[in-house]
């Protein structure tokens, strides 16, 4: 790759950078803007006019794409070619999303909303090939749920991951709700942390064959699933494959001890 070509990479790269706090709307708006001024650099002036954005932000994405476009050899129709295709794969990419707010809260609020644990039993009950459970704590309240788990392990062969925090001592709920004859899930756990007592493993995720998650405030309890006021969104989306990788790194880093096999 000669020098040239790795200018023109870089600046595009960073291009794709200052450009990634836009919506697909926003970077359609730019391409078929001239946000240029007559000496060539783009104006941020022109940017909060094009684009709508407060005069801060114009002036930091202003100032970033002409960092990145300077002595790099790319023209402003180079630019709006990668804006073009920054767009386009946006929105194949929101295309095949789709996000459903779910919540918990006492029956007389009468919400609308499918609620955290009818949400969860049915993508455990749709699950074909893997389940990854990440839980602040789990209680009596939520046996239901595990012994869903245990089914999709039995019947359907799905791998069941459980993650969570000090789970060594939630160990006996699992062993009494899971199936004699049937191996526990894999299990890791997020142990105190000597120098800071007070970190925890405060996530709460259901994750299922690693294209659909459920992202909530509730804990795996009978008031988190039932009694709470609890927030959450179900999102099917080729994103949720990067929570499976952050999980996976967590794994794979020691952050998390197994608790297999444990008396």
């Amino acid at each position: 790759m000669t020098e040239n070509h790795q200018r023109i990479r870089e600046a595009t790269a960073a291009v794709v950078e200052a450009l990634s706090c836009l919506d697909v709307s926003q970077l359609r708006a730019l391409a078929a803007s001239e946000p240029g001024d007559p000496a060539g650099n783009v104006s941020a002036g022109r940017l909060k006019h094009a684009i709508a954005i407060s005069t801060s932000d114009a002036t930091h994405l202003a100032r970033r794409l002409n960092d990145a476009i300077t002595g790099s050899g790319l023209t402003w129709a180079d630019v709006v070619l990668v804006i073009e295709a920054l767009a386009y794969a946006r929105s194949k990419a929101a295309a095949g999303s789709e996000v459903e707010i779910v919540c918990t809260a006492p029956e007389r609020f009468g919400l609308p909303i499918r609620t955290t644990y009818a949400t969860a039993l049915q993508m455990i009950g749709e699950a074909s090939s893997q389940i990854v459970v990440v839980g602040y704590v789990f209680t009596e309240g939520a046996r239901n749920l595990i012994e869903e788990l245990a089914r999709a392990a039995k019947e359907r062969g799905a791998r069941i991951t459980v993650i969570g925090n000090r789970l060594r001592e939630q160990l006996p709920l699992f062993k009494a709700a899971w199936p004699g004859g049937l191996a526990l899930p894999r299990m890791f756990s997020r142990e105190a942390d000597a120098d800071d007592p007070l970190a925890a493993l405060h996530a709460k995720l259901l994750v299922c064959d690693r294209t659909s998650a459920l992202v909530t405030s509730a804990n795996f309890t009978y008031h988190g699933l039932h009694a709470n006021i609890e927030i959450g969104v179900r999102i099917r989306a080729a994103a949720v494959e990067h929570l499976i990788r952050f999980i996976e790194a967590m794994i794979a880093s020691g952050d998390l001890a197994t608790v297999e096999g444990l008396p």
